[in-house]
């Protein structure tokens, strides 16, 4: 699990070094395809409840060391060489459409009419706080609750939940974007993860059906970075109920048997997901240059 042997953190939180070995070796031993996976199935059917019960926690704070070690303001932005996606959906969010009768000048009354939501199955803040900055800089906003307000007309979901609310969503309780991961902060932290499937977990059915109405509702899904593993997919309800006759997906990584299945997934319930059974290897930031989903549908380029 994460962290030296002797780090004091884990000492601090109460965590035994036996028995974070113990859910490492379980974890590769399991052979699942996320650690939240593991975590929920090992919780739910242990045997031991104690025994999971403890493996859940130990893996919420392992997630928590990790995420919070990595949330590096700097790593949000631009460096020479390296493939940002974000950025590119931030200059397509922020373009002025062709029918507004202008080319320049967007008013950030005019970004919060971006009719987009976000669905992620990580815990990670940085898509959230990329928007923060770049609006901020932009329009120069000093006032951090006001872009927060900009924001908060999209919407961000976040299935097994995230550290904290970003500071600019919530005025209490926060966990600032690159805090350190100390025990109090990590204790808050973990009392946010809400893996879905969690026993007693009230909250993050509510989130769930929340996020099955938008996309019941969405004209366009795309899936970006996202593993299609059969879990996920049920819980995002999949069928005929969804408006959607657009959706699109990466399939970086995966071959084309592997592509096909998840095509017949979709086509099973009804729908089709444009790029399962083409030869396309796009990661997300050559997947999001290629085809504009912000505007009318429009399939991406195929050479």
């Amino acid at each position: 699990m994460s962290g030296s042997p002797d780090n004091p953190i884990w000492s601090a939180l109460e965590i035994r070094l036996e028995d974070r070995r113990s859910v490492g070796k379980a974890f590769q031993k399991s052979a699942q395809k996320s650690i939240d996976l593991f975590l929920i199935k090992r919780a739910r059917h242990d045997p031991d409840q104690n025994r999971g019960e403890l493996f859940l926690r130990i893996g919420k704070i392992a997630i928590a060391i990790v995420i919070m070690s990595n949330e590096i303001e700097g790593n949000l932005f631009f460096q020479p060489g390296e493939r940002k996606w974000y950025e590119i959906l931030w200059q397509r969010m922020d373009a002025i459409p062709p029918e507004v009768g202008r080319e320049f000048d967007k008013m950030p009354s005019e970004f919060a009419k971006n009719n987009v939501s976000f669905v992620s199955f990580n815990y990670d803040r940085s898509l959230e706080y990329s928007l923060f900055h770049h609006i901020q800089a932009t329009y120069g906003l000093d006032d951090d609750m006001k872009v927060g307000q900009i924001l908060g007309n999209l919407r961000f979901y976040h299935v097994h939940g995230q550290l904290a609310q970003p500071h600019f969503f919530k005025l209490d309780n926060v966990l600032p974007y690159g805090a350190e991961p100390t025990p109090q902060n990590i204790r808050r932290a973990v009392d946010n993860i809400q893996l879905v499937g969690e026993k007693g977990e009230y909250n993050a059915q509510i989130l769930l059906t929340g996020i099955r109405e938008k996309l019941i509702n969405a004209d366009e899904v795309v899936f970006l970075g996202f593993g299609y593993a059969n879990e996920n997919l049920e819980l995002l309800s999949i069928g005929p109920l969804w408006k959607s006759g657009h959706i699109g997906g990466t399939f970086y990584g995966m071959e084309l048997g592997e592509r096909v299945t998840v095509g017949e997934y979709f086509e099973n319930l009804g729908r089709q997901i444009i790029g399962a059974r083409i030869n396309d290897n796009d990661d997300v930031y050559t997947f999001v240059r290629k085809w504009d989903f912000l505007k009318p549908f429009s399939p991406p380029y195929v050479p």
